[in-house]
């Protein structure tokens, strides 16, 4: 009977533990709830890890749930398997993994749930899913619906680039972020080759190794004709790529461009100057070019354009 009554009390104690665990995930859920639980982002809780998500994924409470911000909670691809294999989540159009371990497996498995098949908006900056990881998106038909895709910081390389820029399903694709991946002109070109890509309104290409030639071929691609937003801070294009991009024929409709930390001269500011092809520009980034107060002074007094914002902020301002 003793030894009945320890089973028993093992198996209360066991059931009771788990019951807490439950509660506590369901508890934080609750508290991060908004908009009529629609909307769940654990931004501002502890780090619930993959065996955080695990317990999260297993939550009624997700039934309702349209936009998951996992910001930073070190989920790696166990935690993506449970998402993906959640039988709550089923309404999901917005995904934020921004700053966690998630790699080419669990990139496929995204690509591979029909959990996700409604996603609007995936955003996976700063981790790991390599080429391997894109490719898996973009051979996926669950992707059909993107419009919004943040791959900064995932080491895809060109051949990444390639596979998105072939992709029929990233077609509606409205916002595309690249920054930081070892992207070179080989990249771009592939870009801008793209039969797909012509719903594009916002590129960001931060940090890259892109040159003059890439930028060449993506200023005469359309591609680019619906583009409001251009990033190309801190590459290597040069007067010769500012050129490209002030005689542009495609880029008609940009309102936003950043030539930060690109070894420019005023040669190249007076080129940008003179464009007559860029006539809804209004916000100019040039800061960490060495254009000089004659070339500042061109792009500030163009008749060409209206820019709002200080072009080439002075001494000990930051970019």
């Amino acid at each position: 009977m003793k030894w009945i009554s320890s089973c028993a009390l093992v198996f209360f104690s066991i059931s009771f533990a788990s019951s807490v665990v439950a509660y506590d995930i369901n508890e934080l859920i609750l508290k991060e709830l908004k908009q009529d639980g629609v909307l769940l982002d654990f931004r501002n809780v502890g780090d619930l890890g993959d065996k955080g998500v695990g317990r999260l994924a297993k939550s009624r409470l997700l039934k309702r749930v349209k936009s998951l911000g996992l910001y930073g909670h070190r989920v790696g691809d166990a935690g993506i398997k449970a998402l993906a294999g959640s039988k709550y989540l089923k309404k999901i159009e917005v995904l934020n993994l921004l700053s966690n371990k998630v790699g080419a497996r669990g990139a496929e498995l995204i690509a591979k749930s029909e959990n996700f098949r409604n996603l609007r908006n995936l955003n996976l900056q700063w981790n790991r899913i390599g080429e391997a990881g894109v490719r898996a998106l973009a051979d996926s038909e669950n992707v059909i619906h993107l419009e919004a895709l943040n791959l900064t910081s995932n080491g895809i390389g060109d051949e990444g680039v390639q596979a998105i820029a072939q992709s029929e399903s990233l077609r509606h694709l409205k916002e595309l972020k690249l920054g930081d991946n070892g992207i070179s002109d080989a990249g771009l070109k592939a870009l801008a080759g793209s039969p797909y890509l012509r719903a594009l309104e916002v590129l960001d290409l931060f940090g890259n190794l892109v040159g003059a030639k890439g930028v060449e071929a993506l200023a005469k691609s359309p591609v680019v004709k619906n583009l409001r937003v251009l990033v190309l801070k801190k590459n290597t294009i040069g007067d010769a790529g500012v050129a490209a991009v002030a005689e542009s024929g495609t880029l008609q409709n940009l309102e936003e461009l950043d030539l930060q930390w690109n070894g420019i001269t005023k040669n190249g500011a007076s080129s940008l100057a003179a464009s007559k092809t860029l006539p809804k520009l209004w916000i100019l980034k040039m800061w960490g070019n060495e254009i000089g107060k004659a070339g500042r002074q061109s792009l500030e007094t163009s008749p060409n354009f209206n820019i709002i914002n200080p072009i080439y902020p002075g001494e000990g301002s930051s970019p």
